[in-house]
């Protein structure tokens, strides 16, 4: 009876043997693959957090570059409006200017054809009377006395004045037309310019607007992942603690039976 008794418990002794073999062996193996997950979990922090601090980087110096362009925008806006808003009122002054000159042109041209029908006999007063009679209306009324100091020295000579102002004035406008239309032709080629640039800058805004868009949507995604592998860092070390705590009290068990099988076996055997 003793001896059954005896056998039995080393039966149970060489069956918690091998149970306790394989759990060891399966914390082993778990404990394992919690480190593999740990480190795992580590490494890809550190790599998130690597491209989070270079994409936080790209993001600033992409929203810098943005607000820069569109102050560009907005001073080449500003240059276009002065430029548009001068060239009106340059346009507006040279049409003043022409009229202006084709007043004085047309005077003269009266007061030539007054002069041509000027007889050189004829008397001074009634001359003076004739000029005078044009109208003070007239913007050159003042050559009635300018005629009078002319026709002191001679009828011819204050034709050939008249005829010399009046060549004199249609060159001016000869020459304000051609610097007009100069000006125009430079107008259009600034505007030409500001079109190019604007262009330009609005092709640059775009590209730096969609590269901000996919550079925050990757920070986006690194700051998911950081976040979700630091979830699977704390599963995975709560999951080793919980499964070396469970471990190191199958050990205690197996340590405790083990010691109690013994003991038993030896009174047995003493007996």
């Amino acid at each position: 009876m003793l001896q059954e008794l005896r056998e039995n418990l080393l039966l149970q002794q060489q069956q918690a043997e091998l149970k306790h073999a394989a759990d060891q062996a399966d914390c082993a193996a778990e404990i394992a693959d919690y480190n593999r997950r740990i480190d795992n979990a580590s490494n890809e922090i550190s790599e998130s957090t690597t491209e989070i601090t270079a994409l936080s980087a790209q993001v600033q110096q992409l929203e810098s570059e943005i607000e820069n362009i569109q102050v560009q925008l907005g001073i080449l806006n500003d240059q276009e409006e002065t430029l548009r808003t001068q060239r009106a009122k340059d346009t507006e002054a040279f049409a003043k200017r022409i009229k202006s000159t084709a007043d004085v042109a047309e005077a003269l041209n009266v007061v030539a054809a007054k002069l041509s029908a000027i007889q050189p006999e004829q008397d001074p007063k009634a001359i003076f009377l004739e000029l005078h009679n044009m109208g003070k209306s007239n913007p050159i009324a003042a050559l009635v006395s300018i005629a009078s100091a002319f026709l002191k020295e001679s009828l011819q000579q204050t034709q050939d004045k008249i005829a010399e102002l009046r060549q004199s004035i249609e060159q001016s406008a000869v020459d304000d037309q051609e610097a007009e239309v100069q000006a125009q032709i430079d107008y259009q080629n600034l505007l030409a310019q500001f079109a190019d640039q604007r262009k330009n800058f609005q092709n640059a805004l775009k590209d730096n607007e969609a590269m901000l868009t996919q550079t925050q949507n990757a920070l986006g995604a690194q700051k998911k992942r950081k976040e979700d592998t630091g979830r699977e860092l704390a599963t995975a070390t709560a999951g080793k603690t919980q499964k070396e705590n469970d471990c190191e009290a199958l050990r205690t068990q197996y340590a405790r039976d083990s010691e109690q099988r013994t003991k038993e076996i030896g009174i047995i055997k003493i007996s």
